[in-house]
């Protein structure tokens, strides 16, 4: 499992994504990374009804696919 840092800026994109906790497989961090940049989409976070920056923490746990 990777566990990603999500940074957004206040206009609601994407700004930043970093690993806190490691997968172990440099190529499954980086896809984790990779899947969070080109998936989420997100509306811009107000707080008072003025735009703000916000993270989140989010975990993408990889499994192996049945055949």
């Amino acid at each position: 499992m990777t566990t990603l840092r999500v940074y957004v800026n206040k206009d609601g994109k994407l700004d930043k994504t970093e690993v806190t906790k490691s997968s172990g497989s440099d190529a499954l961090d980086q896809a984790a990374v990779t899947f969070a940049e080109k998936s989420f989409k997100f509306s811009p976070y107000r707080v008072h009804r003025k735009p703000a920056a916000w993270f989140f923490d989010y975990s993408v746990d990889f499994k192996p696919s049945a055949k």
